[in-house]
């Protein structure tokens, strides 16, 4: 797949992809985690408690993958990343 924007970093880490995390992910996480919560406490019963801390964990636990994914793509340069350019600069992928 080519790339249609700047690569900010080549090979990000996790530790890149969080410190590059948008408002809009962690809105995203906060959302997907509570809707889960939520989902596991209408249908939980007789254990609601359990069941609902069970499902926000699953969620919890999708949305950080899903957030990872979308954040490394920005990174190197696969998905719309103009704030990520502005903020970390443009990869130099020449190496000589």
């Amino acid at each position: 797949m080519a790339r249609k924007f700047p690569v900010v970093n080549d090979d990000p880490s996790v530790d890149d992809c969080i410190k590059s995390m948008r408002i809009r992910d962690w809105l995203v996480g906060g959302a997907v985690t509570g809707s889960a919560w939520c989902y596991g406490y209408v249908t939980g019963k007789p254990v609601r408690g359990a069941t609902a801390t069970t499902a926000a964990a699953i969620g919890l636990t999708f949305v950080s993958f899903m957030i990872l994914q979308d954040t490394k793509g920005r990174l190197m340069g696969y998905r719309e990343n103009d704030r990520e350019v502005k903020l970390y600069g443009v990869m130099n992928l020449n190496k000589e």
